[in-house]
């Protein structure tokens, strides 16, 4: 396992390693196509989720209400709940590179939380929003409706956890590498952990998402990754394109539909 997923996962908190892993593959592509300097999230707690992006910004930004962590260098913590007021971050507006969104998973304060997001993220940042699963529906609104009155943003990918979006401006460069760079990286990252990439166009059941997507699945067997084939797959209850792209060591193969 990479040096940094280990020290993360040494850590206490509840995001898992192929969540880090992927975190990790985008922070290495950022930072060789345009650099990081500020990092940022909100839901800090005991700062599992912070060891990566604090080994590739130069300064790494939080917003927390539970438990209290001593500042260090490069690190700033502001203890406030979900409804920060955005204008308290204006020093920061445009200029953040990599963000992670894990705080209060009600839709309203989701809501806010991304409206924070639109004003941070740079233009070739990447937002990450955690919890985006059918468990948490507040969280899974929130970001159906962002998306609905946020033109410029797109999502790269998902996984059963989280949610990868981006600006338009940059989404063909960050989808192509996470084709045809990210799986292999994932696999260098985890060493036995095994993936299946899947991957849709414009299959939410609402029409506003129009560009296709990518979706990690980490199997819990370990061995040799299997080919295999799913077929269709529902998604929000509306079969449409949606088609498995084949590996075999995680190297790319062909799609099937």
């Amino acid at each position: 396992m990479h040096e940094l997923l280990k020290k993360a996962v040494n850590t206490e908190g509840f995001i898992k390693p192929e969540d880090l892993a992927i975190h990790l593959g985008f922070l290495e592509e950022i930072k060789k196509l345009y650099g990081v300097q500020n990092t940022f999230e909100i839901g800090f707690y005991k700062g599992r989720s912070s060891i990566i992006p604090r080994a590739f910004g130069i300064n790494h930004y939080a917003i927390d209400y539970t438990v209290p962590v001593n500042n260090e260098p490069g690190l700033t913590i502001f203890y406030e709940d979900s409804n920060f007021l955005k204008e308290d971050l204006s020093f920061l507006f445009g200029q953040v590179d990599f963000m992670i969104i894990d705080g209060d998973h009600s839709y309203q304060s989701t809501k806010n939380d991304l409206q924070i997001a639109a004003k941070l993220l740079s233009q070739n940042g990447i937002l990450v929003v955690d919890d985006t699963n059918f468990k948490l529906p507040g969280v899974n609104e929130a970001l159906s409706d962002f998306l609905k009155n946020n033109k410029d943003f797109c999502i790269i990918c998902k996984d059963d956890s989280e949610t990868f979006l981006c600006r338009s401006r940059v989404w063909e460069v960050y989808y192509k590498f996470t084709l045809l760079e990210l799986p292999s990286l994932m696999s260098k990252y985890l060493d036995d952990l095994n993936l299946k990439v899947l991957s849709g166009d414009s299959f939410e059941a609402s029409s506003f998402i129009s560009h296709p997507y990518l979706i990690f699945e980490f199997l819990d067997f370990k061995g040799d990754m299997r080919v295999e084939y799913l077929g269709k797959k529902d998604y929000y209850d509306n079969p449409n394109t949606f088609v498995l792209l084949e590996r075999k060591n995680l190297s790319y193969l062909n799609i099937k539909d």
